[in-house]
């Protein structure tokens, strides 16, 4: 789940995005979080995508470049367990300015 930035919030030019960390079933692998953010909300034009490992109770990731300015944009994360082959649902969707 989305902690921030939550949905229309202006953020700085490498805003750093954090999810909560995603609920296990069952025996899993290392997880890590891929991070997406889009010029739209069908995430078929990426502006960024990029991977970071858990962390503790919550995961975070910073753009490496400055985001595109006065336009708006969208992210989400997904949980990826490597060694399984599977990969979560895509969290609920934020958007955000810059």
């Amino acid at each position: 789940n989305p902690i921030s930035p939550l949905t229309n919030a202006e953020t700085s030019p490498r805003p750093a995005l954090r999810v909560t960390n995603a609920a296990r079933s069952g025996p899993t692998g290392p997880i890590s979080y891929r991070f997406d953010i889009a010029r739209d909300s069908a995430f078929t034009s990426l502006v960024v995508s990029g991977t970071n490992t858990e962390g503790v109770n919550e995961t975070g990731f910073i753009p490496t470049a400055d985001l595109p300015t006065k336009v708006l944009l969208y992210w989400r994360a997904l949980a990826v367990d490597a060694v399984n082959s599977v990969t979560s649902a895509p969290s609920s969707i934020q958007s955000l300015r810059r």
